[in-house]
């Protein structure tokens, strides 16, 4: 993140350098203020946060199924948090790899 450009911090994790953006919001290497371990953090659209079904399916529905997988073959999800305004979705950081257009 430029220097000029004050750091945010949402739900516990202060957000960092912006990666990327796409169709479901904006990722940021952020780290956790409990014990300062860096993540991925997808700050999810503001329009897609504010769709109560789409909040509820990540909120409710699945916060616990998913945050419980642990596995090599997948990208641990650490936390699903809300602000009033505000969706965030917490996953360990991936180094290096192949993407999927990579692999096409």
């Amino acid at each position: 993140m430029p220097s000029s450009e004050a750091a945010r911090v949402i739900a516990g994790f202060t957000l960092g350098e912006r990666l990327s953006a796409g169709l479901y919001g904006e990722v940021f290497r952020a780290r956790s203020e409990d014990d300062r371990r860096e993540v991925r953090a997808l700050l999810v659209d503001k329009a897609l946060a504010a769709e109560p079904a789409f909040a509820a399916a990540l909120m409710d529905d699945s916060r616990r199924t998913v945050t419980a997988l642990v596995s090599r073959a997948i990208v641990t999800t650490h936390a699903i948090a809300r602000t009033s305004t505000q969706l965030l979705v917490v996953t360990e950081p991936v180094l290096g790899g192949a993407t999927l257009q990579d692999l096409l």
